[in-house]
């Protein structure tokens, strides 16, 4: 077996030391890499023919040894349907969420917004796109973010690089058990998806609408599909914190506009209903 079996890749080592706030360490960890790279190659530069000939038969393989593939969105349906799926082997069906405890919310009209993230603390999620977008708000509003690194020292090495510094307004509740979604939903105004990548199908926005909580996200991928700009929650430009933060002003400004977007709360399907489609379509197949 390898030497280096079951460690990450030189690419998650090179993201984990930028992502260092210390400069000494940052440095020797860079070093460090750069040692490793030139000794097995750059991730990016090295067996590239190899390594797409090795993903395209994989996946080929995939494609064709499935006999149904389910798509929670329409917008990974179109992808994979671009990526060369036969448009009859993939079938949208809505993740189906299951019923919470859930409080309506009486906001008091001289308090400050509750804008809220619930979610990974990992880069790609668009956490310091947040932060950005937030900052210098912390007297009209707070941020409330629920959740954590998950154990991975790449993301908490990026997340502690954006808060060493506290930003007024921004509360850190760390990490939370999903039985307490309810709860932490009645106590937020607004829940925010900035991620940086486009998301299948965010089951944070459904738990949102679930609780009648209007939401803020990109206005891309399976994010723009599930919340309809100005009816039920807010779009902004995808991954510009300068429009993020126009939206939130928006809101500030004018907090009224809250009561329209949560009267316009979509339904979300239950999970009994996602499995019993399930079923039928696995009966089908076996008929």
């Amino acid at each position: 077996m390898p030497v280096t079996a079951g460690l990450p890749s030189l690419a998650r080592w090179r993201q984990f030391a930028a992502n260092q706030p210390g400069r000494r360490r940052r440095a020797l960890l860079q070093t460090a890499v750069g040692m490793a790279e030139k000794i097995v190659g750059r991730p990016e530069t090295t067996a590239v023919e190899q390594k797409k000939e090795f993903f395209f038969t994989a996946t080929r393989r995939i494609f064709s040894e499935v006999d149904l593939f389910l798509s929670p969105s329409r917008f990974l349906l179109e992808r994979y349907v671009a990526c060369g799926i036969p448009r009859s082997k993939i079938m949208y069906l809505r993740n189906g969420m299951r019923p919470f405890p859930s409080r309506k919310i009486q906001r008091d009209p001289d308090a400050r917004l509750k804008f809220g993230y619930i979610g990974a603390f990992h880069p790609h999620k668009g956490i310091e796109l947040l932060l950005t977008a937030f900052r210098g708000l912390g007297d009209r509003a707070t941020l409330h973010l629920h959740g954590s690194a998950f154990d991975s020292p790449i993301s908490e090495a990026h997340f502690q690089q954006n808060t060493n510094h506290p930003i007024e307004g921004v509360v850190l509740h760390g990490r939370y058990n999903n039985s307490e979604i309810g709860s932490i939903l009645a106590g937020l105004d607004v829940v925010i998806v900035p991620s940086l990548w486009y998301e299948n199908s965010p089951l944070t926005i459904q738990e949102a609408q679930i609780a009648g909580v209007p939401v803020i996200t990109a206005g891309v991928g399976g994010m723009a599909e599930l919340v309809r700009d100005g009816i039920d929650g807010l779009h902004f430009q995808w991954n510009d914190a300068k429009d993020l933060r126009r939206v939130l002003l928006g809101l500030i400004e004018k907090p009224d506009q809250l009561n329209t977007l949560r009267a316009n709360a979509p339904s979300v399907p239950g999970i009994e209903k996602q499995a019993s489609l399930v079923r039928e379509a696995y009966v089908n197949l076996l008929s």
